[in-house]
């Protein structure tokens, strides 16, 4: 009688280790697996955080996917990321105002509660202050956000794989928009940086988040 009991309990360890190790993807809980740009390719994101002192993991997925899996992790983490921020991601790092062009339109409208996407969308951004863990190649774009059916992309534009110092370099972009007041009307909006990347905040049909 003591096989079976031992075979089970080695399989359930198994099964929760292996729920653990995985991270969801983001294409698999987000409907919409196309990037925005025409002939430009989609990958998902990944961010490494501190789950608590001293313990820093890699998740996969947009910011909001992200935030989800550290409360998983951490219950507490709300707490733990709001004591540690002396000042903020979003002044010291990012492009300033006057290094940016911005193109409205010419994507699908955003929800009609567009400046609480983008408010929102820098907020978890400059919380969650993830490490960009993954490159992005020559012409792709990483989905980032999605909330109210509404998508943050970050774009590589250049001929060569590119990284970002700090996911915050896309929350100072997506402040801007907010600030700014940039294309609330389209409820589009695309910030270009001169490093050949871009920002793009729009809807995407059959998005749903």
């Amino acid at each position: 009688m003591q096989f079976p009991w031992t075979l089970t309990l080695c399989c359930l360890v198994a099964v929760v280790s292996g729920l653990v190790a995985r991270q969801p993807n983001a294409n698999s809980t987000l409907p919409g697996s196309t990037a925005p740009i025409p002939g430009y390719s989609l990958f998902v994101p990944s961010w490494e955080v501190e789950v608590r002192t001293g313990e820093r993991v890699v998740l996969n997925g947009t910011v909001h996917e992200v935030h989800h899996q550290l409360l998983k992790l951490n219950p507490d983490w709300e707490s733990f990321a709001a004591s540690r921020r002396k000042r903020s991601v979003l002044e010291r790092r990012g492009p300033s105002p006057d290094t940016t062009d911005h193109k409205c339109g010419g994507h699908p409208k955003g929800s009609k509660y567009y400046p609480k996407v983008l408010k929102d969308t820098a907020e978890s951004l400059f919380w969650t202050d993830g490490v960009p863990k993954s490159a992005a190649g020559p012409q792709t774009c990483a989905r980032i956000g999605c909330e109210l059916d509404t998508g943050t992309w970050w774009c590589n534009h250049d001929t060569k794989e590119k990284s970002l110092e700090a996911w915050s370099n896309v929350a100072n972009v997506v402040k801007k928009m907010y600030r700014e007041r940039l294309c609330w009307q389209e409820r589009a909006t695309e910030v270009s940086h001169p490093d050949k990347w871009s920002v793009l905040v729009a809807g995407e049909d059959g998005l749903k988040c």
